[in-house]
């Protein structure tokens, strides 16, 4: 309780000046609450003082100021760094300590960047003629081909070989296990060695890092193939499974693979279920690296709801969806196999069919450079609105929740907007808890998704927060009023998103779109309607000029996604007609785009023709490719951007949805993209993550705490 509370402070006062207050209709009571409410901001901003004295409590515009009494280097102000630096600050005297260690550089990875990394001392790795007398196992120049299990080690941090010494400097940055070519210097005026294996040389440590983040579904639905075969991924692709592991907090040892976010290996899989079976079958403790508590991945057959035993899998190769089920005689035990699990394409193979229409629920996780799209993220209070729907939905009107489908309602969605019509179409909000698959419901007669029909309400569609719901089947919104809004959150539409009638808003945040032609498609004139897009991953974008607007952050746009040769932003499908004015900021533009207006673009790389049909406006810190018609424009503004050309072009890691490195900047790609947007940090939709800032910071703090004589290196797995 405050000491300066109002009521407080008026019983205070003399009785007598308490009732002359209350012939005259409390003024003095007023007053003193005035008082009191100033007082109590002085309270609270002593008491966060007092908060700010600590690395644990501060605020994080002090981290850089305790720093400084430390005499932490490389800190970046707040507004700079993008990212957290306490871990760095808190840890400062622990690093005193171990300076020179191993596990230090590990933990340095982690604590400045955020990052996973593994430091592999390459002297180790070097071979050589060894002294008889003095034999050192491991170091000799010839590989053991019956030992050599796993060729997929082979130069990756856990690499198993020896090799000859490379004398080429070690320091800058590469990636690996991929062999690319040589790149030009960053604007750091590091030099940037080759990429590709890291160097062995007797003064080198290489510092693998793990930039890509794993996020973890629980009990989402598998794509069924047939009765027998299954997809992790809802919508039917191949897709790579990652290991998820706890956040490392002991940096006492080296990481081992378990412990870091890697790409999950059949090898390595396999062998720690074969000794699983094997330690169940002597009544042995089973080994827990991979498959702990929760394992990387749980299937679980349609109707149970406890997923199938680690012991009950194998893990193969799928490529060609066969298998062999049985097992070696120091394996057989009381149980049976009931499915092959392939962690490279993201594939299960059952041993024996289930029902059609039967659903099969599976865990797992994936990674991606970001939380953009629809994904199990934390999306409470990062909204923007002015009513945060994600964290209190209540606070916006009606809530209809809706479970997963079932056999006696196989289209939740389709019964909650019949329920919210019933309700004479409330301000609501249809909230879709799990990561289940919802099919729209069709018209039988028709063959088409019934139109969500809006007057002059508000309507949210969402996942709860950290969840990814995913809809199969096209979105039909119709309005007949300019105050209809429709807010589409946490969703994996596969379908397309066609607007007609009158409608005042549509706002699609933290979502993935993906269609086999446009994802959102409104050709009819619809004057009132603005498009916001957030976070999200959609197809490309149609649109009539004549609607309000389309403002679009922090957003993938890739024609790609669908098998057409469709434009990512027009007016009509082969991109003749310009599509609305429309605002751009930290996005990626996968394709070209033909706008009426160009009201405002930061941070934006196109990567395919830029046509605008007004040229009045201002580009900020953008790529634009050389066939651009905007260029041309002597009306246009640019400020800080990048004119494309045969040497300056992006080089992406893929441009393939769901592949974990999408739409992610190569080191293959010029350092002016990589560092060519606001505060240095890239350009395009992975702009907020600073990553040529935390590479930065990194290689200043390695400097100091790394041994005299050492040369570092570091190695993007990802």
């Amino acid at each position: 309780m405050s000491s300066v509370d109002a009521p407080r402070l008026y019983k205070l006062l003399p009785a007598v000046y308490r009732l002359r207050d209350a012939e005259q209709g409390y003024p003095l009571r007023a007053l003193i609450e005035v008082f009191a409410g100033q007082a109590q901001l002085v309270e609270s901003d002593i008491a966060r003082l007092y908060e700010n004295w600590f690395i644990e409590t501060c605020d994080e515009w002090v981290v850089p100021y305790l720093g400084d009494l430390l005499g932490v280097r490389g800190l970046l102000p707040h507004d700079r760094a993008g990212w957290s630096q306490r871990a760095l600050v808190a840890n400062t005297l622990q690093y005193r300590q171990r300076k020179g260690t191993v596990p230090l550089l590990e933990q340095l990875v982690h604590d400045v960047t955020d990052w996973a990394g593994r430091a592999v001392e390459l002297y180790n790795e070097v071979g050589m003629t060894q002294y008889l007398n003095h034999l050192r196992s491991g170091l000799g120049g010839t590989a053991s081909l019956r030992e050599l299990r796993d060729n997929a080690l082979v130069g990756s941090a856990f690499d198993p070989l020896c090799y000859t010494a490379d004398v080429r400097l070690m320091s800058g940055t590469r990636q690996a296990p991929q062999l690319e070519a040589e790149r030009p210097a960053p604007r750091s005026g590091r030099k940037l060695a080759g990429v590709g294996k890291g160097r062995p040389n007797l003064p080198n440590i290489g510092l693998y890092i793990w930039r890509l983040k794993p996020y973890r579904l629980e009990r989402a639905t598998a794509f069924p193939h047939d009765g027998q075969r299954f997809s992790f991924s809802p919508v039917g692709n191949d897709i790579r499974l990652f290991n998820a592991p706890d956040e490392r907090r002991d940096f006492t040892g080296r990481a081992q693979e378990h412990e870091l976010p890697v790409a999950l290996r059949i090898e390595a899989l396999a062998n720690e279920l074969t000794a699983h079976r094997r330690s169940l079958k002597h009544n042995l403790d089973p080994p827990k690296h991979f498959f702990r508590d929760p394992p990387p991945f749980e299937i679980y057959l349609p109707g149970s709801a406890t997923p199938l035993l680690p012991e009950e899998l194998i893990v193969c190769d799928l490529s060609d969806w066969t298998w062999d089920c049985t097992l070696s005689e120091d394996q057989k035990g009381s149980w049976t196999i009931r499915a092959a699990v392939d962690p490279v394409l993201g594939r299960i193979a059952l041993a024996s069919k289930v029902a059609p229409g039967a659903r099969l629920k599976v865990s797992y996780s994936y990674a991606f450079s970001d939380t953009v799209g629809g994904g199990p993220y934390e999306r409470r209070g990062i909204t923007g609105a002015e009513t945060d729907t994600v964290t209190n939905p209540a606070t916006f009107g009606t809530v209809i929740p809706l479970d997963e489908p079932t056999e006696s309602n196989l289209f939740p969605l389709g019964s909650g907007l019949e329920d919210w019509a019933t309700m004479k179409r409330p301000s609501a909000v249809i909230l879709i808890a799990g990561n289940a698959t919802h099919p729209m419901p069709e018209d039988e007669q028709a063959r088409r998704v019934q139109p969500i029909e809006l007057d002059g309400s508000q309507l949210v569609i969402q996942a709860a927060n950290r969840c990814r719901a995913v809809i199969m089947g096209d979105l039909h919104i119709t309005g007949s009023a300019p105050t209809a809004e429709v807010t589409l959150s946490g969703l994996l539409i596969a379908g397309q998103i066609r607007i007609s009638g009158i409608l005042g808003k549509l706002t699609i945040v933290d979502c993935t779109c993906i269609a086999d032609s446009a994802n959102i498609n409104a050709t009819d004139p619809i004057h009132p309607l603005q498009i916001h897009i957030e976070r999200s991953i959609v197809g490309p974008v149609i649109l009539n000029e004549s609607i309000g607007g389309l403002n679009i952050s922090d957003s993938i746009i890739d024609a790609g996604i669908c098998q057409g040769n469709l434009p990512a932003i027009a007016g009509n499908d082969n991109g003749k007609n310009p599509g609305p004015a429309t605002c751009l900021e930290r996005v990626t533009v996968l394709g070209r785009v033909h706008a009426g207006e160009m009201r405002r673009a930061e941070n934006v790389l196109f990567t395919g023709p830029v046509k605008v049909r007004l040229d009045s406006d201002t580009m900020n810190n953008c790529y634009l490719p050389d066939a651009s018609d905007i260029l041309k424009s002597k009306n246009f503004r640019f400020e800080n951007c990048l004119p494309g050309s045969d040497t300056l072009s992006p080089v992406f890691t893929s441009q393939c949805y769901g592949d974990p490195g999408y739409a992610q900047l190569s080191l293959a790609c010029p350092a002016e993209i990589r560092t060519g947007g606001t505060n240095g940090a890239e350009i395009g939709v992975f702009h907020r993550l600073r990553q040529p800032q935390r590479e930065g910071a990194l290689l200043a703090q390695l400097e100091e705490y790394l041994r005299f004589g050492l040369e570092v290196g570091l190695i993007y797995v990802d």
